[in-house]
């Protein structure tokens, strides 16, 4: 490949600036209009082109899920955290209450699963709990957005709540 001379570059490895009024007159060369026309008709077509191309599918829902495993001797694993029954209430509220605060939304909903043959006192005693727990939940929302508890806001803004924060009215738990 040759170099032109003009460039400003040695042989011999060392590199000096190019020279400034050389890269000036070359980016300040006359276009030609037909050349201008057809770059505007390209940069036309390319845009309205892909704006007619069909958007790509949403991705699917992730859905935050508080899954309870209880074992037969009444002990809860959530997460990484081994609860007694009665430590369960607390823990499940402080989780909602904190998914809500650090994004204003919680949990999509709850799961509790009975590994074993569970008694059929440790599962009430727990299904009571996270009632528990979800009633804890929504009556800390409620003072701190409305400064009233659920059952004295409007059925309006009940109705609100019911549909923004379903994991508080979750029946189904099993």
């Amino acid at each position: 490949m040759k170099i032109p001379a003009r460039a400003g570059i040695f042989f011999s490895g060392i590199c000096q600036p190019l020279r400034f009024t050389y890269l000036f007159s070359m980016a300040m060369t006359p276009v030609r209009p037909a050349r201008l026309l057809l770059a505007i008709l390209c940069c036309f077509l390319l845009s309205w082109q892909s704006k007619a191309a069909p958007l790509p599918a949403p991705a699917p829902a992730i859905y935050k899920i508080i899954s309870i495993i209880v074992n037969p001797s009444g002990m809860a694993v959530v997460g990484r955290d081994t609860l007694t029954v009665t430590q369960l209430t607390s823990e499940l509220q402080r989780r909602l209450w904190k998914s809500y605060l650090g994004t204003g939304k919680m949990y999509d909903a709850l799961k509790v699963i009975f590994a074993g043959d569970v008694p059929e006192e440790v599962r009430k005693v727990v299904l009571e709990s996270v009632h528990e727990a979800q009633q804890k939940a929504l009556m800390e929302y409620c003072l701190d957005k409305h400064q009233k508890r659920f059952e004295n806001l409007s059925s309006g803004q009940q109705k609100k709540i019911r549909k923004q924060f379903p994991v508080l009215f979750q029946e189904g738990l099993e």
